[in-house]
């Protein structure tokens, strides 16, 4: 029981401290990973690398929002599965199909994309009994390239049953399916007087057809019969 209100308290901290903005990049994503899990461990206390089963994750991402991924990973692999909790257990097929969100921790086009996550999850062992779990966990991506990324994802399942808490650990990879949201274009503004660098040339202030940038040029401001541009300002007292 403490096991798991630590659990329970760290992934809250966790998320609570990560709140902030983040960027939408592609809206779909695959996961493809192997997968391993020791049902054994959260009910003895006793590791053994003897206990840990293998098999496959298959999971579909779905951008949410700036923080949020909606992800439904679906799992089947061989475990073994704890009859007391003495260690003793029987080696069955296990499914599952999980329904979880993902609290984006930094932003989703970086070298590096950290996701806490959790959710709700039903199991299948041995084709016929049927449990559920609150799966909790980190994910950890490191990109390869633009929409490819090695996943390393761990979770700590709460059962709903007896004996069936248990930890997964998995590995494989990530790619974001099409094209993300385009970034919008940078709107400069050199001189700094409201007018963007794009459109400035094209600038009609007085609407009579002619853009301010030639009208400035065409004047004549000491009317000597040289428009400005064909007449410099030598002496430096501000007028042509």
């Amino acid at each position: 029981m403490e096991k798991r209100i630590l659990l329970s308290l760290g992934f809250t901290f966790l998320a609570l401290i990560s709140l902030s903005a983040q960027n939408s990049g592609s809206k779909n994503a695959l996961g493809l990973r192997v997968v391993m899990p020791n049902h054994i461990w959260p009910v003895t206390d006793k590791w053994d690398g003897d206990q840990i089963g293998g098999g496959i994750e298959i999971e579909y991402a779905r951008h949410l929002n700036n923080a949020l991924n909606l992800a439904l990973p679906f799992k089947t692999y061989k475990g073994k599965l704890p009859t007391d909790e003495l260690g003793n257990y029987t080696e069955q097929a296990v499914s599952s199909l999980d329904l979880l969100l993902q609290l984006k921790l930094s932003k989703g086009d970086g070298l590096l994309y950290p996701y806490l996550f959790g959710g709700f999850g039903g199991n299948v062992e041995g084709w016929e009994d049927v449990n559920f779990s609150v799966p909790l966990g980190l994910g950890l991506n490191f990109q390869l390239d633009p929409n490819a990324y090695l996943s390393l994802k761990g979770e700590y399942r709460l059962g709903l049953e007896d004996l069936r808490d248990n930890l997964q650990i998995g590995a494989g990879v990530l790619l974001f399916l099409g094209k993300g949201t385009p970034a919008p274009p940078r709107i400069t503004d050199m001189d700094g007087d409201g007018i963007p660098d794009a459109t400035e040339g094209t600038t009609d202030s007085d609407g009579d057809g002619i853009p301010d940038r030639l009208e400035d040029n065409d004047a004549d401001t000491d009317g000597d019969g040289l428009t400005n541009q064909n007449d410099p300002d030598d002496d430096g007292d501000g007028i042509p």
